[in-house]
Parts: structure tokens; sequence; C-alpha cells
């Protein structure tokens, strides 16, 4: 059996009369879905984590590590994202790009608050350089307006857009040795 590589080389085909005409021709049945089994997912041993850079793309990080820039499906698939277009982590340029498109203005978005926080605890660094992020909590404005300056901060439109597009960045990585048995398996559910 050939090893298949395109997401959709794993659909099957129907026969489709799309103008009503009796012309029908054969097209890929996308209702059909391919995802990794829950009881995987939480196997830590299949997968090693990975911090996008900036302007690459599901097929550039295929490419880098399994030598299979159409593996790219696989790598959206172990990370759920169904849509890579606004799923993806966007670079800086395309962040300022959507972010102005979004608010009508960087200057907008940078004066807009999004929500506030209180800071339960304040980033830490440990003796061994351990960075320890700061913890907080949503508050409305009146608890915001009574909390004291040092343990309360106001996130702007920007910051949200920016904090949700760096969450986006750390993605896991199925290990290679296990993308023949994967293939096998999206091969024999489609």
């Amino acid at each position: 059996m050939a090893i298949r590589l395109h997401y959709f080389d794993y659909f099957p085909t129907v026969n489709y009369d799309i103008d009503k005409d009796n012309s029908a021709i054969f097209v890929t049945d996308i209702m059909h879905r391919f995802k990794l089994r829950e009881k995987l997912k939480n196997k830590t041993v299949l997968f090693h984590t990975y911090d996008i850079k900036g302007g690459e793309r599901p097929e550039h990080v295929a490419r880098r590590f399994y030598n299979r820039p159409k593996l790219d499906w696989l790598i959206l698939i172990t990370n759920e994202i169904l849509d890579a277009q606004f799923e993806w982590p966007m670079d800086h340029w395309q962040l300022q790009a959507f972010v102005t498109k979004k608010y009508g203005s960087l200057s907008d978005a940078h004066q807009t608050i999004h929500h506030y926080e209180k800071i339960i605890d304040p980033e830490q660094e440990t003796a061994s350089g351990i960075i320890i992020p700061e913890v907080t909590i949503l508050i409305d404005e009146t608890e915001y307006d009574n909390t004291i300056d040092v343990n309360r901060k106001s996130v702007s439109m920007y910051e949200y857009e920016k904090n949700l597009n760096e969450s986006r960045r750390t993605i896991k990585i199925i290990h290679e040795s296990y993308i023949p048995q994967i293939l096998r398996e999206a091969d024999s559910i489609i």
C-alpha cells in the first residue's frame, strides 16, 4: 500500500451533479474528518513541543520535522487547528495588519480596554533563572478602580490580540517514528 501524504488523499470521492444537468463529476467527499484519538492526546511520549517562528507556516514545520511539507495537515490535526488562516500564529506584520483591520487603527487598539486583571502573584525569577509567570484573575471595572495600582492592570485590545496570538505559538509535534502508524490508521479510518 502506498503511503498518501496529502490530507484529502484519504477522503473518498463521490459522483456529484453540481449544476443538476446530468453531467456529474467526481469530487472529494469532505464530510469525513480525521482526528487523533482522545487517549493518544495525553500520551506525552508521542509528542514534543515546538515554538513556531515568525512567518513559519504548517508546511514549513512539516518539512522541518518530517522532511515532508505535505504532512502539514498532521501538524494542524495534532494541534486541533481547523482553520490555519485564523488559528495559526501570525508574524509581527500580519498581527499589525490584522489588528488595524479589526479595530480601525493600532492606536485605537492600544487605547481601548479589553478587560481588567487583578495580579494575584507577580512574575518571579528563581535563583536558577527560571521565570515563573504572573498569576492574574479577571475583574470588573469597579473592582479594578478599588484595587491598588501595583496589584492591577488593564489589558488593551492590542495586548489581548497579541497575547492570544502568542498563546498559539507553542504547538505539539508528533515524533517522526509514529508517523507511518498514523498514516496507516488514517487510511483505514477514512
